[in-house]
């Protein structure tokens, strides 16, 4: 009976199935790609919830495809956890149970979820044996966090990546004279969790070819024999220079071709190809820890963003706030809404009803170019100097701005139509 009752139920199932939408099924197996997170991390019971750099567990790519594993002691029989895409913050930045589903398991462990204290399940391993070690492998091709485990003989944590930083170098060459100084120092940008270091350095350009060299102040340090395309991806520096000694990246000393028995004295410059003159580029620097680098160049435009309200009537005054300054910074000057005004920033005046933000409003900003910037903000207006209420109010706007190149935009809000336009 039992048998014929899982049959019927496999067979409405299957029903169920050919009508879900497509969608669904789409969503489904879209391949989930970890490396899109700032981390993928473990967090749980058997790093006692505290969710901080120094007990949430990384996870490590492994051979396959969309394949993550991670070592773990088990403190109980019963270990909860979930995984985190942001070391420190739950909630929107946290993987739950519900996101998950078993895969294989050791015989006597099982898989489930339950209501945890956020937004999220936890996820939960029952009949672990007590300070053994364990494997979790988590596999994300179809779109779900499919979780595996295996035991292993001892708590084996995978080494951390080491970061290859490039201390005590600068960029010298045709974009600022051949000078070093803190203004052209590497100074590091980002880490990512693989351990790749990558430098940011901003120039404009001379026109044509630009030489420079990754050097210490002396020259006796650094990289070269790059050749740079703008735009394109990434080339190795194929030279490096220690100690005054000229090596390719495997230290084996290069040979001069002009003086046989004699090693190469001079590494010569590495080259960004075809620059135009005056134009804004970014070069970034990239360092992994095999001790490799990397470059590459890209255009990027110098832009400025500027503030007007229109159609204001009979308002004496108006303000504006938004992402334009970073985390809407610049406060409101509604009482009643307790809210400090940034100093500096007035309340701008509204002249035969149009309020022209000044200067000290501008945004000044660098993007690349062919990239589109979204922005979120609000403006508000009053009819006097009491600023007790809004007497205008545009409720929250949006507006995206395609980066062309070098540019000014006026971001121009209608008070009637709440309609925003780019000037």
């Amino acid at each position: 009976m039992k048998k014929i009752l899982s049959f019927l139920a496999a067979g409405a199932l299957a029903l169920g199935l050919i009508g879900c939408s497509g969608d669904l099924h789409d969503d489904e197996f879209n391949p989930i790609d970890t490396s899109k997170f700032e981390t993928f991390e473990l967090c749980g019971a058997m790093t006692d919830w505290k969710n901080d750099a120094g007990t949430n567990l990384k996870f490590t790519p492994t051979e396959n495809a969309y394949e993550y594993s991670v070592t773990f002691t088990a403190k109980d029989a019963e270990q909860g956890f979930c995984f985190i895409t942001k070391t420190g913050l739950w909630d929107d930045y946290q993987i739950g149970g519900e996101s998950m589903k078993a895969g294989t398991l050791p015989e006597g462990i099982s898989f489930s979820s339950k209501a945890g204290e956020g937004k999220h399940e936890d996820a939960i391993f029952s009949g672990l044996t007590k300070d053994a070690a364990y494997k979790m492998t988590v596999e994300t091709s179809s779109g779900v966090y499919v979780v595996s485990l295996a035991s292993t003989e001892a708590p084996v944590a995978p080494a951390a990546p080491v970061p290859y930083v490039l201390s005590g170098l600068f960029i010298k060459g045709a974009m600022n004279g051949w000078k070093d100084g803190l203004k052209n120092a590497l100074m590091t940008f980002t880490t990512s969790m693989n351990g790749e270091v990558e430098y940011q350095y901003d120039f404009v350009g001379a026109g044509g070819d630009m030489g420079f060299k990754v050097a210490s102040t002396n020259y006796n340090d650094g990289y070269s024999g790059a050749e740079i395309i703008v735009n394109a991806d990434y080339v190795p520096f194929t030279q490096m220079r220690v100690g005054g000694k000229v090596t390719d990246l495997e230290g084996n000393p290069i040979p001069d071709p002009g003086k046989p028995g004699e090693n190469l004295g001079d590494t010569g410059n590495s080259t960004i190809k075809a620059t135009k003159a005056g134009a804004n580029y970014r070069m970034y620097i990239k360092t992994n820890p095999d001790k490799e680098v990397f470059v590459k160049v890209e255009q990027i435009a110098a832009v400025k963003y500027k503030f007007k309200v229109i159609n204001l009537g009979n308002n004496a005054q108006a303000w504006i706030n938004g992402s334009f300054w970073g985390a809407w910074e610049l406060g409101w000057p509604i009482a009643s809404w307790n809210k400090a005004v940034k100093d500096g920033y007035a309340p701008v005046a509204v002249v035969d009803g149009v309020a022209e933000f000044p200067a000290v409003f501008d945004v000044d900003a660098v993007a690349k170019v062919g990239e589109t910037k979204s922005f979120n903000f609000k403006a508000i207006a009053c009819a006097n100097d009491a600023w007790g209420q809004a007497d205008w109010d545009s409720g929250d706007l949006a507006c995206e701005i395609e980066i062309t190149g070098d540019k000014t935009f006026v971001i121009v809000v209608d008070a009637e139509t709440k309609e925003v336009s780019i000037e």
